[in-house]
């Protein structure tokens, strides 16, 4: 049987011919384009975002041009993991801020609850907070703060909307987001910091 019928391989089985359409491949380039994204993001916010736009390009250029020595079914396998890949690599992109929040959460969460626990309860009204990240080019930079807030307060406010003045953040935010139940992050406008909200 074997013999008669080379592209069976196991008897119950159906072939796999190599000019068929293989959905593999775009599901492989989807999940290559998170592969990719996620250690250079993680590492740097702007310049790994830049990186892997370019490396995005330069990779789906490389699968277009691919196409060409192709024909039929893996023709249309190469063109549907170019979309794939591209469109992964669009929604990454978009999702930036919070899939590098919640990778980070899930990953290091017990190191930044010490560092901000360990910090007096402030006097002032406002909540204990550490600095998240930065990002900006040039001159210009962003500011982010990982917030703990005991009484989840922020809950009710950030379920209504994602932007403006929160209880205990002294500064009105473009986008703040609960990461757990008392824990939150939020982002500064351009060039403010907690205790610095400039002319807003």
């Amino acid at each position: 049987m074997a013999a008669a019928c080379p592209g069976l391989r196991r008897a119950g089985r159906r072939p796999v011919t190599r000019a068929g359409f293989d959905w593999r491949y775009p599901a492989r380039a989807a999940g290559g384009a998170f592969v990719l994204f996620l250690p250079l993001v993680l590492v740097d916010p702007d310049l790994g975002a830049l990186c892997f736009l370019l490396l995005a390009a330069i990779i789906s250029l490389a699968l277009l041009g691919s196409t060409a020595t192709r024909s039929g079914g893996q023709r249309l396998s190469l063109l549907a993991s170019v979309v794939a890949f591209v469109a992964a690599s669009w929604i990454l992109v978009l999702d930036t801020d919070d899939l590098r929040s919640s990778v980070r959460w899930i990953a290091f969460s017990h190191f930044y609850k010490q560092s901000v626990l360990a910090q007096p309860a402030p006097t002032d009204g406002s909540l204990r907070h550490i600095a998240w990240q930065a990002t900006g080019f040039m001159t210009m930079s962003n500011n982010w703060y990982l917030v703990y807030d005991p009484g989840d307060a922020m809950a009710p406010e950030v379920r209504r909307r994602e932007s403006g003045q929160f209880t205990g953040i002294p500064c009105a935010v473009p986008r703040a987001r609960k990461l757990e139940p008392h824990w939150y992050w939020v982002r500064f406008y351009t060039d403010e910091e907690w205790n610095d909200c400039g002319a807003r």
